[in-house]
């Protein structure tokens, strides 16, 4: 299992950085896929089929969270309802994609909604109508993987005539590129809403609208304000129009006496603002094991049965385990001994339950931080909220999955990242 972040970090623990926990897995590890659904059922299915294609899951119940675990988490894809208890997924879909750290990860939604026109897909890779037969969802999971298998860099072209497409093309071929061509501004603007492009190269003229006025268009759109882009011309640019394009962060090429030196100069300089603007690699993250070993968690739970499985679990990832039987025995025990690092904290307990032990923790200045994990068997989205308001860190479903639990405790015991320079 990796370390994986939570999905919200409520008061009255300040929230970790977007950044905190943005490189959760190791090299070379099985594909991330997100899932935000408030559907357990299905969300559970998902789960299911992408775990038999080789996906890690992480799941988030609401448009908010899930919004904060991609940037945390930086999946490789995402499947996406767009009825959201919290938010409209359309809404998502666009922060995702305005958002420079997640603007390149595939959204595929998957919604009882109507199919919308495809300028109205908001960028996704793919839409998917619910119900949602066993083909429906495998036709959704080899899109993930298809595009999962992408070069690194996808660039638009954007020139109507032929003849001048082939200079350009040649100068930009590499193996890990792919070029698609547009031959108009429409064209090209209805590619950038329906699929993500690491670099623009635009033509000067083209028969729908000039180059420049085509750039200032795609500075608009907050998810393509920084992509590169470079404006050419066959012949030299006019300095004033050269300078707005600088202005809007091209590269501008078209010179007279160009076609000497050829186009591999600007090709290269181009290439390169593309590969400085991709995103960073996710370096090797530590197995659970070494990120838990040694942490002392406190386990409160008044069924012996669920105290024997989590102690079992926790134990062979190195950790100290301890034990409380009821709210009351946790705060004894917490008072007692305040350097434990996390607390499991069942909430359908008799006498004391989960809540109230938490308020009374969060009462208590040597436990306003103290990282707690709620679990409850319910699975609804108000029993969620209401551990959150009552204390608690985060929340998890029982019956427990081990590696998102793991996940999270990794997440929450992870150090800070260190303050920026």
């Amino acid at each position: 299992s990796s370390c994986l972040p939570p999905p919200s970090s409520p008061p009255p623990r300040p929230p970790p950085s977007p950044s905190a926990f943005a490189a959760p897995a190791p090299a070379g590890a099985e594909p991330l896929l997100l899932i935000i659904e408030d559907d357990p059922v299905f969300a559970r299915m998902l789960q299911g089929l992408a775990r038999e294609r080789g996906f890690r899951t992480l799941v988030a119940t609401g448009g908010e969270d899930g919004f904060a675990l991609a940037l945390r988490a930086r999946p490789d894809a995402i499947a996406l309802d767009l009825g959201l208890p919290d938010a409209d997924g359309w809404d998502i879909a666009d922060r995702l994609r305005a958002d420079p750290r997640t603007r390149g990860i595939a959204v595929h939604v998957i919604s009882v909604r109507d199919r919308p026109q495809a300028d109205q897909r908001h960028g996704v890779a793919s839409y998917t109508t619910k119900p949602a037969d066993l083909d429906a969802l495998a036709q959704v999971f080899a899109d993930m993987t298809r595009h999962l298998a992408r070069p690194l860099r996808a660039l638009l072209l954007i020139e109507n005539d032929v003849a001048k497409r082939a200079p350009i093309m040649a100068a930009l071929a590499g193996p890990d590129v792919v070029l698609d061509v547009a031959a108009s501004a429409a064209e090209a603007l209805e590619a950038l809403r329906n699929r993500t492009y690491q670099g623009l190269v635009v033509a000067l003229d083209l028969p729908d609208m000039d180059g420049l006025a085509l750039l200032r268009e795609v500075r608009r759109d907050a998810a393509l304000a920084a992509i590169p882009a470079m404006l050419y011309s066959a012949g030299a640019v006019d300095p004033e129009v050269r300078a707005q394009a600088v202005e809007l962060g091209a590269l501008v090429v078209g010179e007279a006496g160009r076609e000497r030196e050829g186009l591999a100069p600007d090709a290269a300089e181009f290439l390169r603002r593309v590969k400085q603007a991709l995103p960073p690699r996710r370096p090797a993250a530590p197995a659970p094991a070494a990120a838990l070993r040694g942490k002392r968690v406190l386990v409160v739970d008044d069924d012996a049965r669920n105290l024997y499985s989590l102690t079992g679990l926790l134990e062979s990832q190195g950790m100290a385990v301890r034990a409380a039987v009821g709210g009351a025995q946790a705060i004894a025990q917490l008072e007692a001994d305040a350097g434990v690092d996390i607390v499991l904290m069942d909430i359908m307990m008799p006498e004391l339950d989960g809540y109230d032990t938490i308020r009374r923790l969060r009462a208590d200045p040597r436990f306003a931080a103290l990282p707690i994990i709620a679990l409850t068997a319910k699975a609804m989205l108000e029993d969620r909220d209401k551990c959150l308001a009552a204390g608690a860190s985060d929340y998890a479903s029982k019956p427990v999955d081990a590696d998102q639990l793991l996940a999270q405790l990794c997440a929450w015991l992870a150090a800070p990242p260190p303050p920026p320079a």
